[in-house]
């Protein structure tokens, strides 16, 4: 299991009732992720590509979280990790 860190590196701590990457205050900005309605094979999600594709577009809008609310499958979780490091 890895540890969430920011952009910096570092990872993220609790001062008072804010959250802080370093020196520098987290804002948390998210949105809702799923739940989708199953496809032909019964997944839940979509398509890796449409995936990243919706991630890529998120983070342009200055969005650095998702809510799910089922367990997402791991790849789902690579893509959201990749997109805090690009």
């Amino acid at each position: 299991m890895s540890i969430i860190r920011g952009a910096c590196g570092v990872r993220p701590r609790v001062q008072g009732k804010f959250i802080f990457v370093g020196d520098e205050k987290l804002y948390v900005r998210g949105v809702t992720y799923g739940t989708f309605r199953l496809d032909e094979d019964g997944n839940e999600n979509h398509d890796p590509q449409v995936v990243e594709q919706d991630f890529a577009l998120m983070a342009a809008n200055g969005l650095n979280a998702i809510r799910t609310y089922t367990v997402p499958p791991s790849w789902l979780l690579d893509a959201a990790q990749q997109m805090d490091s690009a």
